[in-house]
């Protein structure tokens, strides 16, 4: 008798499927792909509902219960059902109330300068407030009557190199400032700011030099300055945070009255953009601070290049960062985001629940 003849022909065990198999093992393969068929029980099931339930009554399996996919472990499960089946947010940018489903995602519409109402000066300013006031008040003790415009080696914001000293393109320069609840760092990569006292005379720096908190009119031989429009309020306590006062934050030094030129009357930044009012040219010199900086994170200390990839890496799940299980996540969260982002809650499966902050102009309605 030949091979051929001896062979064995399999039909598939559901009833309305005619086909036909070589073998027991090809039988069962085509039922994985065609019905479903349970591997693991050996078992047929009418339709992928019965099968579902099936997995998620039996002992033997681990799967998910929104897509049915079997896992090994329940931490693998886990993982895969908060990576993608989170719940969805929902924030509303309290600048011009565009909604989002991310937090990230609200976070970079400002950072990148989409949003109309917030300027994307304020975010690095709204920070730097934030991580000042957390260093002030965990060394408030030691030094209560530190000028907060003035830190020192015991308190307040520090910066390891001056900002007329450090070099424009030189991405080493960063600066680390620490909060009293998880260890948020801010990493500025600041550009050179080399001094220009010979672009003003002595008696215009001493003069001016008082008035650098200041955006108001400059004054200059043969050439005044345009008196800048109030800016909104930025409030954070009673203190008022603008861009000069981010600047001297970062630079205790800092002093803008040194790019003021008596020539054009304008203020000349090393780019070679000029500016007629103090105001206007501290908040280009902000965005350009801005633009070289990192952030780490207080959990894992990965550094981010933006505010809004760190937001998405607290917001997302990981086995190996736990920042936002932290008691204080809702502090950390509202300092990184400077405000636009904070934690209210939690939803039904553990994830976190984010709302919208409010810094930056309310909406017009």
């Amino acid at each position: 008798m030949s091979a051929h003849g001896s062979s064995t022909r399999v039909p598939c065990t559901y009833k309305d499927c005619s086909g036909v198999f070589g073998s027991e093992w090809d039988m069962k393969r085509h039922k994985v792909n065609e019905h479903d068929y349970c591997k693991r029980c050996d078992e047929d099931f009418q339709d992928d509902e019965y099968l579902l339930l099936h997995k998620i009554k039996s002992d033997k399996h681990i799967v998910c219960v929104v897509c049915g996919i079997d896992f090994r472990s329940e931490g693998g499960r886990d993982l895969h059902t908060r990576q993608q089946h989170r719940t969805p947010q929902s924030l509303i940018c309290y600048g011009c109330g565009q909604r989002f489903r991310q937090a990230g995602a609200m976070v970079n519409h400002v950072e990148s300068g989409d949003c109309p109402n917030i300027p994307l000066s304020s975010l690095l300013q709204e920070q730097s407030k934030r991580l000042l006031y957390r260093e002030t008040l965990k060394t408030g003790n030691e030094n209560e009557n530190a000028d907060p415009d003035c830190p020192d080696d015991n308190g307040g914001v520090q910066i390891e190199q001056n900002l007329l000293e450090m070099d424009f393109d030189n991405d080493e320069a960063t600066r680390s400032v620490v909060d009293g609840v998880g260890g948020l760092s801010l990493n500025t990569n600041v550009p050179e700011w080399k001094s220009k006292s010979s672009m003003a005379s002595p008696s215009m720096t001493s003069e001016m030099r008082g008035r650098s908190a200041s955006a108001g009119k400059m004054p200059a031989s043969g050439a005044r300055p345009s008196s800048p429009s109030p800016s909104p309020s930025n409030s954070f306590g009673n203190i008022r945070f603008d861009a000069g006062h981010t600047l001297r934050m970062l630079d205790q030094n800092w002093d803008s009255t040194v790019y003021f030129s008596s020539f054009s009357g304008k203020f000349i930044c090393p780019c070679k953009a000029e500016f007629s009012s103090m105001k206007d040219f501290e908040e280009h010199v902000v965005t350009k601070t801005n633009q070289n900086r990192s952030i780490q994170c207080p959990g894992c200390l990965r550094v981010f290049k933006t505010a809004a990839a760190l937001v998405a890496h607290c917001e997302s799940a990981s086995t190996r960062c736990k920042v936002n299980k932290g008691l204080h996540f809702s502090q950390v969260i509202n300092d990184i985001s400077g405000g636009l982002v904070k934690s209210v809650g939690h939803f039904e499966d553990g994830s976190v629940e984010y709302g919208a902050g409010t810094m930056g102009p309310k909406k017009v309605t």
